[in-house]
């Protein structure tokens, strides 16, 4: 409250110097500006617009017209539509501090994508003060709250809760990057599968051969071994593009110890067999290098 004093008589002192209007001050303190009968503590009044402080830790500002609104330099409006109930925002851009250097506690959402996102619910809905019942979709923020907490806000008097839609789009991203390596596993064995039965006679039209094909302008890639973990054998899978003129596959300790290197002549989709006998059980990570640059690394689990 003292602070919004301290507003009114600093906006009280401002505007006897900037508005060439006249200024009424009544018996129960209430000021008033181009109107000689302020209804509220500080009452502003034009022909365009009013403005006013309620009492009740509001400041209200209504434009007579179409719609009230108030607007900065063009880049954003505040606008409550006729009958609405509630106030809405536009903006041509609206950003958020994302800066690294200006956040500490950075902890990676890696594996935590589509677990999180599975628990939210989209549901559609009308907001009860709103006469045209007007259907919206989205997300409960009490739903939310116990699977992203930090989405969810909580109004300190009202104890209303609203919701930071930006903070889910982290998990989706995670989300869709761990589909994406479901997505060359599930490939990979399908090539691995039709190969197997190629080999064997069992089928003429190969998907491995049409895969293979349809993959030849591909850039250099490593997938994920499968089975992980693993206790007898696993296979890695990569892409090696026809430009490549050499490409290894190194396994490496987590100290990063090389244990292993596997050369790979061919191009294309190809697959490096991992002998588990020939490790002891842990964690590994393993690179896929072509010409000189590593591709990407992956970890890879020894079980017993």
């Amino acid at each position: 409250m003292k602070n919004i004093s301290i507003f009114l008589v600093a906006g009280f002192i401002f505007l006897s110097f900037i508005v060439p209007a006249q200024i009424k001050i009544i018996s129960n303190g209430n000021v008033g500006i181009s109107t000689p009968a302020p209804a509220f503590k500080l009452d502003i009044n034009s022909v365009e617009s009013r403005f006013f402080y309620s009492g009740k830790n509001a400041l209200h500002i209504n434009h007579f017209g179409m719609d009230p609104r108030l607007c900065s330099s063009d880049k954003i409006v505040f606008y409550k539509t006729d009958g609405s109930g509630f106030a809405n925002i536009e903006c041509q851009v609206l950003t958020q501090q994302a800066d690294r250097n200006l956040n500490e506690n950075i902890v990676s959402l890696e594996n935590m994508g589509i677990p999180t996102i599975e628990k939210l619910n989209g549901v559609s809905f009308s907001t009860k003060n709103d006469p045209t019942k007007r259907i919206q979709s989205g997300l409960f923020a009490q739903d939310v709250e116990s699977v992203i907490p930090e989405a969810v806000f909580t109004n300190d008097s009202t104890k209303i809760k609203s919701l930071a839609y930006s903070a889910i789009i982290p998990y989706l991203v995670e989300a869709i990057k761990e589909q994406q390596i479901q997505i060359r596993e599930l490939t990979d064995m399908i090539v691995s599968l039709n190969e197997n039965l190629v080999a064997k006679g069992l089928l003429i039209n190969s998907f491995a051969t049409s895969y293979l094909q349809n993959t030849g302008n591909e850039k250099a890639r490593l997938d994920q071994n499968i089975p992980n973990p693993f206790s007898k054998e696993t296979r890695i899978g990569c892409f090696i593009p026809e430009t490549a003129t050499s490409s290894f596959l190194n396994n490496y300790s987590m100290n990063g110890t090389l244990l292993q290197r596997f050369s790979i002549k061919d191009k294309g989709k190809q697959f490096v067999t991992v002998d588990g006998l020939s490790l002891i059980p842990g964690t590994y990570l393993y690179s896929l290098v072509v010409d000189g640059k590593e591709v990407g690394v992956r970890k890879m689990i020894l079980e017993k």
